[in-house]
């Protein structure tokens, strides 16, 4: 819930510059995984400008394309 959530960092005594939509997808905790999932972005031409990964390993990725970005992931 993207309100509650800046609720909470604001409350926390963040300041919120933007808000964005992001790509999160489960990536298998192997090695190459992240790799093999990011060469599809690469190959359709995204540039990805945001990445991290949540505590229950999820990828989260950003791009100024998002709509491309989930077509690729989807």
């Amino acid at each position: 819930d993207p309100e509650h959530a800046s609720r909470a960092l604001i409350d926390a005594g963040f300041e919120l510059m933007a808000r964005r939509q992001v790509a999160v997808v489960v990536v298998d905790n192997r090695p190459g995984e992240g790799a093999r999932l990011l060469r599809r972005v690469a190959d359709a031409g995204v540039n990805v400008d945001l990445v991290y990964t949540t505590l229950d390993g999820r990828l989260v990725l950003g791009s100024e394309d998002a709509a491309t970005l989930n077509d690729v992931l989807s």
